[in-house]
This record gives C-alpha cells, sequence and structure tokens, in this order.
C-alpha cells in the first residue's frame, strides 16, 4: 500500500471504468489525473464513488486561487 497526496484543486481528469464483474458487485474504478502523476482506484463501491466524486468537481469549481 502507498499514499498518493493530490490535492482536489489540482486534478485535471477523473475517468471511470465500470467492467462486468465490477458491475456485478457495483464497483467501479477511477483515473485521477494531475500535473504530476496518475492514480487508478479500483472497486469502490458506486455510491460513494459518486458522492465522493461530485464533492471534488464542487471544490475544484469554487476554488479562486492561483494554480501554482
Amino acid at each position: 500500500i502507498h499514499t498518493t497526496y493530490i490535492p482536489q484543486v489540482k486534478i485535471q481528469k477523473l475517468q471511470f471504468s465500470q467492467g462486468p464483474i465490477q458491475r456485478l458487485h457495483q464497483t467501479a474504478s477511477v483515473a485521477i489525473w494531475s500535473g504530476a502523476t496518475l492514480e487508478r482506484l479500483n472497486f469502490i463501491p458506486m455510491e460513494k464513488l459518486q458522492f465522493e466524486t461530485n464533492k471534488i468537481l464542487q471544490t475544484i469549481a469554487r476554488f479562486r486561487g492561483r494554480w501554482m
């Protein structure tokens, strides 16, 4: 297990994918792109993933600070 910290306002892209086994178990995978890295999280429950994604997107939309 490793930990990577990506500030929410630095996220450039979120990409979701869901295979047949994940659909069966109501989970999904998410790829998170920032300027420095790509991180993938697998088998996240769909309900939690949707809630967290909306929270991240709202934070990014409200951010008015400097990029760097």
